[in-house]
């Protein structure tokens, strides 16, 4: 899901606390959205509150599309 974010244009800016799982942090400049990876799951974030939650790739890139986040690469 990593090398999706990036080719959204998304950068990893914060890494969390391991004693909740290690999430990984991702933001874009272009979009208020953040998106954390922890383990398998991927939440899209905006304004503090999760808009989305899934464990599957493919739903993550429709969603982001959804959202208007073009593809840089």
């Amino acid at each position: 899901m990593k090398e999706l974010l990036l080719k959204y244009g998304f950068f990893h800016y914060q890494t969390g606390c391991f004693c909740i799982g290690t999430p990984r942090y991702y933001r874009s400049d272009e979009t208020a959205y953040k998106v954390i990876l922890k383990g398998q799951t991927a939440t899209i974030r905006k304004d503090g509150k999760d808009k989305f939650k899934t464990k599957d790739i493919t739903e993550l890139e429709n969603k982001l599309i959804e959202y208007g986040i073009k593809a840089k690469i």
